[in-house]
């Protein structure tokens, strides 16, 4: 496919030719037209009103709506044709010491090429686990897609984007390896896909159970660590609820932050959202016996975190 960037010079170097200069197209029957790789032109590749009948060659057309446009064949006839680079700007991405990075679609913020097939590996530390972040997406939907894969093949799909599919966009592996893959079919392109990955530490969640406990921060009343995802569930006797109380809380504002969840997983109604230094409120109460937290951090400021009193209610 021909982007617009490219349609502007292939115009200007067509207009005013003495004769046409062909584009690779030729007519094989009275309606069908077929590129000099064998395979069919597209409908949408023609000007207003092409092909005509007049002529079995296709050149360019200007106009309000340019486009290809049949024309003559001649024994010695000027053609525009059209070299493919390496367009996929895939590798190997991370490695034994690295923690995050970005990836993009060829060429992004600009249009991406039509038929590619595109691999990025991802890397991590060992002891860490890789999530990644979609944002924004937009390719040509159902057609041109995104895939990622736990691990370094395409064994473990764990999830596919394309720009119709806005609710998910951020993905987990379950080790220090993962593979996204890039798809474009032969039509249409748009400026395509950022995706920003971080390294997070694996950790074993921490559990109380009973009537009363305290919970703080990995390292309290010491710095907590970068790349952290620390989890927490309080599990309380009998059918009472559980209200929490923090007596301490200091984290990077909107970049670490710690979830606070009315049950017994992320899944559950979202209670809180803390991140900062001042708290609109420093209590909170689960209307059930269960409460689930999550700690997340990244990897550039690190403060002495938080501390917190827990009992039934």
């Amino acid at each position: 496919m021909v982007l617009q960037a490219e349609m502007t010079v292939l115009l200007q170097l067509t207009t005013g030719h003495p004769i046409p200069p062909w584009v690779g197209a030729a007519r094989v029957s009275n309606s069908t037209w077929k590129w000099n790789t064998g395979s069919s032109v597209s409908s949408t590749f023609w000007a207003k009103g092409e092909p005509s009948i007049y002529g079995d060659c296709a050149t360019l057309r200007s106009g309000s709506v340019p486009g290809m446009s049949s024309c003559p064949c001649y024994n010695q006839q000027p053609a525009l044709c059209k070299l493919k680079p390496k367009l996929c700007n895939d590798g190997d991405f991370g490695g034994a010491s690295v923690r995050f990075g970005t990836i993009n679609s060829p060429g992004f913020p600009n249009q991406y090429y039509n038929n590619l097939d595109c691999y990025y590996q991802l890397r991590s530390p060992t002891t860490t686990y890789i999530t990644i972040t979609f944002d924004p997406v937009k390719i040509e939907n159902y057609f041109d897609y995104v895939e990622i894969f736990d691990g370094g093949n395409k064994t473990k799909l764990i999830g596919q984007m394309d720009t119709y599919m806005p609710s998910k966009n951020t993905f987990e592996s379950t080790t220090n390896n993962m593979l996204v893959y890039f798809h474009t079919d032969s039509m249409i392109t748009d400026v395509g896909w950022s995706a920003q990955w971080s390294a997070k530490v694996k950790s074993s969640p921490i559990v109380q159970n009973g009537t009363s406990g305290e919970m703080s921060s990995p390292n309290y009343p010491n710095n907590y660590g970068p790349f952290l995802e620390q989890m927490y569930f309080i599990n309380s006797d009998g059918n009472s609820s559980i209200f929490a109380m923090f007596d301490a809380f200091r984290t990077e504002s909107n970049y670490d932050y710690l979830e606070i969840y009315d049950g017994g997983d992320i899944q559950s109604k979202l209670l809180a959202n803390f991140s900062g230094a001042n708290l609109a409120t420093n209590t909170v109460q689960t209307t059930g016996n269960r409460m689930t937290m999550r700690f997340i951090t990244d990897g550039s400021l690190q403060f002495f975190g938080w501390h917190m009193i827990w009992n039934n209610v």
